[in-house]
This record gives structure tokens, sequence and C-alpha cells, in this order.
């Protein structure tokens, strides 16, 4: 088994194991990269969109605030199996948590997969972006073991940035 595979894997059973909210449903690489894929496009058609996490019997993607229109989209792009929850539009992150977080996700923990972070000031949450669907649960561990707020987190599955110069 690939040393990465064994990772995932390990971690999925670590993660059901503590009873983790956020653990790793999916543990093969298509789908996985099929659930990557459905996470980039929730990112784009999903209205108040607040991020998106795992949970152990479905995918999950936030809204910031009540949003009925979203349903239906997630229902469409996850096949049925999507989960919708709201978040207050506005959250109670700050710049220093993202420092925080930052640091876990980057340089103590860089098995996340995370590859940006930001503090959006304008609706008051620390937003990480990951590559892939399996760095959704891996972002959510590291903050939750380092006491950190995971409810005013947001991971966003995105691709990385390519520098063209």
């Amino acid at each position: 088994m690939p040393y990465a595979t064994a990772r995932l894997l390990a971690f999925a059973i670590l993660a059901v194991a503590a009873g983790c909210s956020y653990g790793l449903p999916y543990n093969d690489a298509e789908t996985m990269s099929a659930l990557t894929e459905d996470f980039l496009r929730a990112r784009e058609e999903v209205p108040a969109f607040g991020g998106v996490a795992l949970a152990r019997s479905a995918p999950v993607v936030f809204t910031l605030g009540e949003e009925p229109a979203a349903r239906p989209i997630v229902e469409a792009i996850f096949d049925g199996e999507g989960e919708v929850r709201t978040r207050p539009r506005f959250g109670r992150g700050s710049e220093a948590m993202k420092e925080r977080v930052s640091w876990l996700v980057f340089d103590a923990h860089p098995e996340t997969g995370a590859h940006g972070a930001d503090f959006d000031e304008l609706i008051g949450y620390v937003v990480v972006y990951v590559s892939d669907a399996a760095g959704i649960a891996r972002v959510y561990e590291v903050v939750d073991r380092a006491g950190l707020p995971t409810s005013e987190l947001i991971v966003v599955v995105a691709p990385r940035a390519v520098n063209a110069f």
C-alpha cells in the first residue's frame, strides 16, 4: 500500500474511533478525485457559499446565513448525498487566528495540503484553501486538535495558483 494511502486510511480510522465529526468517509483515489471536482463546483455554484467539510456520511457545504436555493444545488452536485449546513453570516475569526492557523497548516502540519489562508474581514472567518478533498478533513483535524474553533474556519477546495512569471 502506498505511503500516502496508508496515512489517509490510518487518519480515517483514527477519526472514526475518536468520534470526530469531520471524519473522512472515502478512501479510494477515484472517489476522492470526483469529490474534489464536486467541491470545486460547489464553491462556484452554491449561493452564500461558506465552505465545505466531510461528515462521516456525506459531503457538507456550508452557507453563510439561511439560503434555501443552496439545497437543490448541493443535492444536484453530490447526487443527493450532500448536506447543507448554515453558519452565521458573520463569524468571529481574527487576523491572530489566521496567523495561528497558517502556522499550523503550513509549518507544523504541511501534510494538510493547504496552499493558502486568509482572514476575510468582510465575513469574519478565517479561510483556508486546499487543493483536494482529502485536505479538508486534515485541516479541520489539525485546527481542532490545537484547540482553535473550527466554527470560525471556512475550508475551500480551490486549485493552486500558478505563477506565470
